[in-house]
């Protein structure tokens, strides 16, 4: 807009002193009414409607004030007009001490909000002269989730302006000497960068309230500020004789800003900078709720993951020395490093925050940039899911390449195989060390030049390990978690527990003191000191993207902590990434991974063929890490029996379906005595698996049974005839019992409750020919009987069956099969 006065100057000096045609004055005119529609249309005045800038762009200009425009030789020429008053953007520090500077600032608070994507926008707003009034417009968007307004409050104290006028010359002297090194300056840095450097803008009234460190940072932040991303607006009116300080800051105020009423030395045009229009109460309030909504909805994408993936350095990085890639921005915007098994580095991590804290959010930045600098030769990934959720199933379905597990829902037992395998790991890669003569995982890549990536284990909710376990296989989990947190860092294996709190858990304090990374998000004063040592996450709120990330376990101090922004990974792009590293896998010829995918939620498929012979039952798949077939052999033996318990009907079809496909493959003979009336209404979904009755009572233990045949009972909870000597036919029952394995013959027996059988004392002592024992979806109190009198060695996952060897105390959860479609 100046170039256009300045052309709308010289050209009534040519009409009045050169006899150049008056019309080129109307054609100017014109010309500056087409400008003034132009600037208007991208940035309306502010009397009228306002609206949030919905782009990542910062704007090229600002429009701040009006100009009066007259012909000052001659008034008749044209009529007085406004036009904007334009700033190119970032604008100079501007500055005044007048009356109407308040105002002014005000009108460009209002600018700034409205044309720069709140995202990428910190206000400091300080008034230390009317204790905050000189803002009072900004009073209705000092809400606490709209932290684009720095501490959501105007700052009167000094103490407090020093803190803020120090991060903002900290942030623009990070740009200055890191950021924009080899660039021309902040706006060039961001026409080419994805990741956009954020604008802090300075409001501060009352300059003569500074003290000398305050002044100092001022001073800097008016020079080198609006170069670097920091903008600043200052009322200067000062009170008495200014200081020292304050005249050199008038200094630089005078050198390298503007006052917000400077014109252009024209010569001929009359120029008057006053006052925007006043946006209406109606208009104001509008874009209040305008800008609470659009923050709320926006902030949450403040900045997504892919900014912190630069795609030049995919797959490029060693793992060789160190592990280290960026999880978030600190308070200067530059990034933050996870780094783990270097020589200075911790080696295992512990993430904590309480629902809606970002946790998972967080685990998805940490995952994806591991796989996204480090190849799989380089990186493999263990993921382990504990909660009631699907977080990790994204990478199961197709697989993330680095992924060698992916594990949700999984049973405490298989964790616990998971860490022995992660052991013996451990031992496997110590005799490879030995053989090439170097000692750890370092020397192996480095001095052996072999091959060999480095393995993180991601745990979530890991508690779970530790709360549903007894005292014997807690003794023993511990043993193995010490082992690797001690020795892991020389074998290239590094944990990374999460939790939502660590409240419950009984983790031994010489085992967290070998986890150096600590990253806490939202949580409560308890929490905090437990990871941190300090109250300091406490203070984070769950709708702000943050956490504060330790490199040093626990420290008291606050400072020796890193407030970190963490980015968004957008669910919606993670397939993409994940066949990129498909992809990338198949080209760069990187060594095949086999994967592994356990879902503790998803029943196991029967397979159409058995891997089954003779005595023996095929019924799951073990609940354990990398889970082998369960194929129960039955011993020549006395008391090789089966008693199965479960009080669910539908189950109780279902292991009748699964036993009889298992005697269909191996042909042995089954005598059934049906003595459950729900039972026998299913017949028709049992015949097809060989399940068909052949008697009702007790009357088959007087006939002639096939050698080698199986006899099963449905009900010993119904089948009462066995159930008394006396008037009945367990005597019968226990005699041919004793005399079944001369004939190599082996009982499956069902029952629903065992506190009612073993109620019977003429009945119990028959269980004791029972050596083995299978409990499914059944009640605690089943299981307790079922191991009578042993303990119950963990809780039972409702998904896993548990077996029991009563003569050798052993047991073992397994998945028993569903039958779904192969059958």
């Amino acid at each position: 807009m100046d170039h256009s006065l300045k052309n709308l100057d010289n050209i009534l000096k040519s009409v009045y002193f050169e006899d150049a045609p008056a019309s080129l004055i109307q054609e100017s005119l014109d010309n500056m009414q087409a400008q003034i529609k132009q600037v208007r249309a991208i940035q309306p005045q502010l009397g009228g409607e306002l609206h949030v800038n919905h782009s990542k762009e910062y704007p090229d200009f600002l429009a701040l004030g009006l100009y009066e425009v007259r012909d000052g030789h001659t008034p008749e020429s044209f009529e007085p007009f406004y036009a904007p008053k334009t700033h190119t953007f970032p604008p100079p520090a501007l500055f005044g001490d007048s009356p109407n500077t308040p105002r002014f600032m005000r009108e460009t608070l209002m600018r700034l909000i409205s044309t720069i994507p709140l995202t990428h926008l910190e206000v400091v707003l300080v008034d230390a002269l009317s204790l905050g009034g000189i803002f009072a417009l900004a009073r209705r968007l000092l809400k606490k989730d709209n932290d684009f307004i720095y501490k959501q409050k105007i700052l009167t104290e000094g103490d407090e302006i020093k803190e803020a006028l120090k991060s903002l010359y900290s942030y623009l002297k990070v740009n200055l000497q890191e950021k924009l090194a080899n660039y021309k300056d902040f706006m060039h840095f961001n026409r080419n960068n994805p990741d956009i450097l954020e604008v802090r803008a300075l409001f501060l009234s009352g300059v003569d309230a500074l003290d000398g460190e305050s002044l100092h940072y001022l001073q800097k932040i008016v020079r080198f500020g609006p170069s670097n991303g920091v903008l600043s607006f200052i009322h200067s009116e000062s009170e008495g004789e200014a200081s020292t300080g304050l005249k050199a800051l008038m200094g630089y105020l005078e050198n390298y800003g503007q006052d917000f009423e400077a014109v252009a030395d024209l010569e001929h045009v009359d120029l008057n900078v006053v006052h925007d229009f006043s946006v209406s109460q109606e208009h104001l309030n509008a874009f209040a709720h305008e800008v609470e909504q659009y923050y709320s909805e926006r902030k949450q994408v403040k900045r997504e993951l892919d900014v912190l993936q630069r795609p030049k350095e995919f797959w490029s990085k060693q793992s060789t020395f160190i592990v280290s890639v960026p999880i978030g921005w600190d308070k200067d915007h530059r990034e933050v490093l996870f780094e783990i098994g270097g020589d200075h580095t911790g080696h295992h991590t512990l993430v904590c925050g309480k629902t809606g804290s970002g946790k998972s959010n967080f685990l998805n930045v940490l995952i994806q940039n591991l796989a996204f600098y480090y190849s799989p030769d380089e990186l493999r990934l263990f993921l382990l899911d504990y909660k009631e959720g699907v977080e990790f199933n994204a990478y199961a379905n197709p697989p993330l390449e680095h992924a060698e597990l992916v594990s949700v829902q999984a049973s405490v037992s298989f964790g616990i195989e998971f860490l022995e395998s992660l052991n013996n790991e451990m031992i496997a890669r110590s005799e490879k060390f030995k053989e090439c003569g170097v000692k750890d995982f370092k020397g192996y890549r480095h001095d052996a030049k072999q091959s060999m990536p480095r393995i993180v284990v991601v745990i979530d909710e890991f508690q779970v390990l530790f709360a549903e376990v007894v005292s014997k296989e807690n003794e023993h989990l511990t043993k193995l978690l010490q082992a690797l947190l001690k020795k892991g860092r020389s074998y290239g294996i590094h944990l990374i527990f999460s939790t939502q709190t660590m409240r419950g858990t009984t983790i031994p304090q010489a085992m967290k003191t070998q986890i150096d990374n600590r990253m806490a998000l939202a949580m409560d004063a308890e929490d905090s000191m437990t990871v941190l040592g300090n109250e300091a996450a406490g203070d984070l709120t769950l709708k702000e993207r943050k956490g504060i990330y330790s490199n040093v376990g626990e420290k008291k101090t606050p400072a020796m902590m890193t407030y970190t922004t963490i980015p968004y990974a957008a669910n919606e792009k993670l397939p993409t990434f994940i066949q990129e590293t498909i992809k990338a896998a198949q080209e760069r010829g990187t060594k095949p991974v086999e994967h592994e995918l356990y879902n503790g939620e998803l029943p196991v498929a029967m397979p159409t063929s058995l891997q089954v012979q003779g005595a023996a039952l095929q019924l799951g798949v073990g609940a354990g890490y990398k889970g082998k077939d369960f194929i129960l052999h039955f011993e020549d033996a006395p008391q090789s029996h089966l008693l199965m318990v479960s009080n669910d009907l539908a189950t109780q079809i279902a292991w009748l379906q699964i036993i009889g496909k298992n005697l269909q493959v191996t042909g042995k003979q089954l005598y059934y005595y049906n003595a459950s009336k729900q039972i026998a209404s299913h017949a028709s979904v049992l015949q097809p698996f060989g399940i068909v009755v052949t008697h009702t009572n007790a009357q088959l233990f007087a006939e002639n049974l096939a050698p080698g045949s199986f006899i099963l009972i449905d009900s010993l909870d119904e089948a009462t005839d066995l159930h008394r000597s006396k008037g009945g036919s367990l005597g019968m029952w226990q005699t041919f019992l004793e005399k079944a394995m001369d004939n190599e013959q082996h009982f499956i027996v069902f029952a629903s409750s065992l506190k009612n059988v073993m109620g019977n004392h003429e009945l119990k002592p028959m269980l004791e020919h029972f050596r083995y024992r299978i409990i499914f979806k059944s009640n605690k109190e089943n299981l307790e009987k079922a191991i009578y009198p042993g303990e119950i060695r963990a809780e039972l996952s409702p998904v896993n069956a548990r077996f029991i060897d009563k003569t050798t105390d052993q047991w073992r959860d397994f998945r028993p099969y569903s039958l779904g479609q192969n059958v």
